[in-house]
């Protein structure tokens, strides 16, 4: 018995070494803190994942519309150079192109102006004046299709001219899309640097759910015998009848086998799941703790008992204040140990 004892000894400690592996190897060990406060760690660095990884799915979205902006940036620059028939061998040339082409555009159209207000100056003061021009290639045209020609040649260059302000405003909307392309690739940039240290992330918090998952499977197997058999002799105090043989899963979900098939706790009364919630969790602290006793506290466990199974419980509770110190409140006078109250006011 003592061998055993010893043995499941080593193997708690064997147990409480590896988790304290796994927990230094993510950083939530601190070595003076309890388990339960680094397990505390371990699952705030889990819920912070989980808003990384959040943050990565608003990043790689972000991603896809810079993305889509830049393209569809591209190809309005690229309609606009073959509308405009500009060539070049960076977007930097091609506007510069467009701008020269502006300026060469409202030149002419200056020059035009000037020339048509001399040729209108010479028609009026020569009225019946008429033009002959003695060339190779004939006579030149005459002065009524000078002036249909100087119509049509007005009206382009009005309508030049009106559509010169909507150049502009398309020029200068391509030029800040092209300035803000360097923008757009520092935040993809930032996207992709996001994306790999989430991923990083990802894989280091998978990898300690599956060392956590090892260790809860070993824990759980280490103790299943020395938990049943203490199930069995606290409800054997308790309970009285035997209520059918404790069945233990990996998770230590407690199911007692009648009948031969299993039965939830659930299924009970309340005052029997009561009682079997109390021997289990009895149970799990004899087992957990076979060097040192630790503390109870008891906030009126017995309230749903009745009275055959309440005075075992009071039994029960007098033999294990024998080895446990024990705070056991009561908000009824009925639920008291009187046998106990009466031992210590005794002189």
């Amino acid at each position: 018995m003592m061998q055993g004892k010893r043995d499941l000894q080593d193997r708690a400690e064997a147990l409480a070494d590896a988790i304290r592996t796994t927990l230094t190897r993510y950083g939530a060990w601190s070595g003076s803190e309890p388990f339960a406060v680094c397990m505390q760690k371990l699952r705030k660095r889990f819920h912070d994942y989980q808003a990384a990884a959040l943050r990565f799915q608003q990043y790689r979205k972000e991603l896809e519309a810079a993305q889509a902006t830049q393209s569809e940036t591209k190809k309005e620059l690229i309609a606009f150079f073959r509308r405009y028939a500009l060539s070049g061998a960076t977007p930097e040339q091609l506007l510069q192109q467009a701008d020269e082409a502006a300026r060469l555009h409202a030149a002419y159209a200056v020059r035009l102006q000037e020339a048509k207000n001399r040729l209108s100056d010479f028609l009026a003061e020569y009225p019946e004046q008429t033009l002959q021009v003695q060339e190779d290639s004939g006579t030149l045209p005459a002065l009524e299709e000078l002036q249909r020609t100087e119509q049509l040649l007005q009206r382009e260059a009005e309508a030049l001219q009106n559509e010169l302000p909507v150049l502009r405003q398309e020029r200068d909307a391509l030029r800040r899309r092209v300035e803000s392309l360097p923008e757009l690739e520092d935040s993809i940039a930032l996207c992709k640097e996001a994306q790999k240290q989430t991923a990083k992330n990802v894989e280091l918090l998978e990898q300690a759910l599956s060392f956590l998952e090892t260790a809860k499977d070993a824990f759980a197997e280490r103790y299943v015998g020395a938990v049943e058999q203490g199930f069995q002799r606290y409800a054997h105090a308790l309970l009285g009848a035997p209520l059918g043989e404790p069945l233990l899963d990996k998770d230590l979900e407690l199911y007692l086998e009648v009948h031969g098939k299993p039965r939830e706790i659930g299924s009970f009364s309340a005052g029997t799941a009561e009682g079997i919630a109390i021997c289990m969790r009895m149970a799990l602290v004899e087992a957990l703790y076979q060097q040192e006793r630790p503390f109870l506290i008891l906030d009126d466990p017995f309230v749903n008992l009745d009275d055959e199974r309440s005075a075992r419980a009071l039994a029960m509770l007098r033999k294990l204040a024998e080895e446990y110190q024990i705070l056991y409140l009561v908000c009824n006078s009925s639920r008291l140990d009187r046998a106990a109250l009466a031992e210590e006011s005794a002189p």
